[in-house]
């Protein structure tokens, strides 16, 4: 049978194997299984043959998430730092400090309540929450010390000193909590996205409030003093606060006198935030550097696997020129044989001074230079959807015919291809597909005993394959298949020098009862909500957003397409 599919790994052939996880599997757990796996599978495989784990869309996961970690140790150290700045006193330092772990605690228990798990996005809410738990607590000790200092003992003060501020501790947590709950109930992807951060953030908040109320006081009760002689570190701090609050009282008291002009510049100010609003790009999520870039290549319908892997070979040719190349894996005939796509992995970050996507624009125009195919590389999204996907999908929807639909898609590129913002636009509209129309003569064939079917077995057995037995050798099976050599089955006229038998058991050639015509037809008619639909995909070039680029898209479509023609997204 013909090959259909190739791969070649560092400029090899090879086999790809790939490994999708379930909806509900961990990646990490599953790329650490599957490692174990490759491991005891190489202790048994023959000399000269090794499996590799050539691409692990995870290693980005566990960086992102190590990056996070590390990010969490840090803004711990800075609260520290800032709080022991303003509090100037071990011991006052160390009432709210506590409260960092134990609201974490708090907030990874109601993580494994709800069912979430670590990720970059509930680290991210830690890191987030790390600020944000130790206002209560302040302010708790705060109000303690200031009672002490009037004399009262720790105790007293402590239970006094929460008691006046209970209330306004209990509406600065609920306040928070209802600023960051309300995502976890956005519907769509940004409630899926967000629902994890949200809940776990706002748990971490409402932990910390109970903890500013319960064991602050308590902590103030037996760790706070009053001192009286402070050291000179302290008297400079001390004396740089007192200058800022005097600076402070200045600039109120000028407000206060010219409240006019102050409520001027904040309408101004809330306006203007108004207007960049409208002015900023906007865009679901960035692109990441991922540490992967993909080359996709589309040869011309009707492309054989090997002229696509030569076109590939060019491609795998220009990785050889990236300094920061770790790896190429290359797969040809997936999903049809005019596809192609090459991997090239990078070396770690820590390893290069360019970034994923300053090398994909260096290959950008090299890919356009490619003869004969459309080859572009793309950065993976930041979400999970397919590495080769685009991150533009617009679709035409019409009730006219397809080619009617092609000629106003085709317009629609035109314009587009102008657009600086849009790169290696494409459709999925293809009506040139080579196409063979075999016309049966079925008089002809009744007049000497062929039946219809026994000709369409035929064709498709010595064109096609057919796979008639088996048979065994030294203990290996193999398939007997039945089809013509590669060199009588090259060109549409090789079909008319094909034999059918007859009624009388004589052989009759084909080109007796055939017409062959050539032509060509739709590799794909698609629809969406019930009309005939043409989608447009498109990637975003360095510097565009793509709220501007949908924006631009929809004005041409608006200007150059019928009344009567959909769009969608």
């Amino acid at each position: 049978a013909d090959e259909r599919v190739s791969a070649r790994f560092n400029g090899q052939p090879s086999l790809t194997i790939g490994v999708t996880k379930q909806s509900t599997a961990n990646p990490l757990d599953l790329s650490s299984e599957v490692r174990k796996e490759v491991e005891l599978i190489n202790e048994n495989l023959p000399a000269g043959m090794q499996l590799q784990v050539a691409y692990d869309s995870s290693v980005f996961i566990q960086r992102s998430i190590d990056s996070v970690y590390v990010t969490v140790i840090e803004a711990i150290i800075l609260v520290v730092l800032v709080i022991f700045f303003f509090l100037r006193s071990v011991r006052a330092s160390l009432i709210p400090i506590v409260t960092i772990p134990v609201s974490l605690i708090g907030a990874f228990g109601l993580m494994y309540l709800f069912g979430f798990s670590i990720n970059t996005l509930t680290l991210l809410a830690m890191v987030l929450a790390i600020g944000l738990v130790v206002d209560d607590a302040i302010v708790v000790l705060e109000n303690v010390y200031r009672h002490m200092e009037e004399g009262k003992s720790r105790l007293e003060a402590a239970l006094i000193g929460s008691k006046e501020i209970a209330f306004a501790v209990v509406a600065m947590t609920l306040t928070l909590v209802t600023v960051y709950a309300p995502l976890a109930f956005a519907t769509g992807r940004t409630g899926r996205l967000f629902i994890e951060f949200a809940l776990a953030l706002a748990g971490a908040v409402l932990v910390s409030g109970f903890v500013a109320l319960t064991l602050t006081p308590m902590m103030c009760s037996v760790l706070l003093k009053p001192q009286h002689n402070h050291g000179r570190m302290y008297a400079f701090i001390e004396n740089l606060l007192v200058g800022l609050t005097r600076h402070y009282r200045s600039a109120l008291g000028v407000a206060l006198r010219h409240r006019f002009i102050v409520v001027v510049l904040g309408l101004a100010v809330a306006a203007g935030s108004g207007v960049l609003f409208t002015v900023v790009k906007s865009e679901l999520a960035p692109i990441e550097d991922r540490g992967v870039v993909f080359g996709v290549v589309t040869a011309p319908e009707g492309s054989t696997l090997h002229a696509t892997q030569r076109s590939l070979l060019q491609i795998e040719a220009l990785y050889e020129d990236i300094s920061e190349r770790s790896g190429v894996q290359s797969v040809i005939g997936f999903p049809t044989v005019t596809d192609g796509f090459a991997i090239l992995r990078l070396k770690p970050w820590e390893e290069r001074e360019r970034s994923q996507q300053e090398i994909a624009q260096e290959l950008q125009p090299k890919f356009s230079a490619v003869p004969g195919v459309r080859a572009f590389p793309s950065n993976p999204p930041s979400f999970g959807q397919r590495a080769t996907s685009k991150p533009i999908n617009f679709v035409v929807m019409s009730q006219a015919t397809y080619p009617e639909m092609s000629a106003m898609v085709d317009t629609l590129l035109d314009r587009l291809a102008d657009y600086p913002g849009l790169q290696n636009l494409d459709t999925d509209l293809r009506l040139n597909t080579p196409e063979l129309k075999v016309k049966v003569n079925r008089d002809k064939l009744a007049d000497v005993g062929v039946d219809v079917g026994d000709v369409g077995r035929t064709l498709e057995t010595m064109l096609g394959g057919r796979n008639v037995t088996r048979f065994r050798d030294s203990g290996e099976q193999y398939d007997v298949i039945v089809q013509v050599k590669r060199q009588d089955r090259s060109t549409p006229s090789d079909i008319q020098d094909i034999y059918v038998r007859a009624r009388d058991g004589s052989m009759v050639q084909l080109a007796n009862f055939v017409e062959i015509e050539e032509s060509v037809a739709p590799q794909s008619l698609n629809h969406f909500n019930r009309l005939r639909a043409v989608k447009i995909e498109a990637a975003i070039a360095p510097g565009y957003a793509m709220g501007e680029v949908l924006e631009h898209m929809n004005e041409v479509a608006r200007e150059l397409l019928p009344p009567t023609v959909q769009t969608d997204l």
